[in-house]
């Protein structure tokens, strides 16, 4: 990740070097902004020999966790991050899981739901002890997802970094 000023202006330009990097990152924020999310703005795309780059809008803001840890977060954030994170989900989209080549990794959400990703996740709730009793059986956590998403098939955009250390 690079930032640059060009006459005036601010971009962040991201190059992932992982052999593998995550799709999608561009459709995702493109709908995101097509319904209203405040998001950095995508002014280009492609390659630079093998690897993918995005060139975005600088944020110059401070992470909400700098503003929780220096006590100026407002009163109200938890239910504006809710309101944000319901628009985030308004824009429709097509399968589960990771974008492989522009097009979903499962298209079924009982196959996402029951991928070695999501086990290996499971399993780790699990070995660490980090849901208890009170929160009822994981079995009954599947029915309750799976019939709810055989009574609603349809998809919307999700990232796994929503948290207050990437919201600005």
């Amino acid at each position: 990740v690079s930032f640059l000023e060009v006459d005036g202006k601010k971009y962040v330009l991201k190059i992932p070097l992982s052999s593998k990097p995550d799709e999608g990152e561009v459709q995702f924020l493109r709908a995101w902004e097509s319904v209203g999310v405040s998001v950095p703005h995508v002014h280009e795309e492609g390659k630079v020999g093998d690897q993918p780059y995005i060139l975005m809008d600088y944020i110059d803001a401070q992470t909400l966790m700098d503003k929780i840890k220096q006590g100026t977060a407002k009163e109200d954030v938890f239910t504006e991050l809710g309101r944000i994170l319901s628009t985030m989900h308004t824009p429709k989209a097509e399968g589960y899981g990771r974008l492989i080549n522009g097009e979903p990794q499962y298209r079924e959400f009982k196959e996402w739901l029951y991928s070695e990703d999501i086990q290996r996740r499971v399993r780790t709730v699990q070995e660490n002890s980090l849901l208890t009793d009170e929160h009822g059986p994981l079995t009954k956590a599947y029915d309750i997802l799976t019939e709810y998403a055989e009574k609603n098939p349809t998809s919307t955009y999700c990232h796994f970094d929503y948290s207050a250390t990437n919201i600005l």
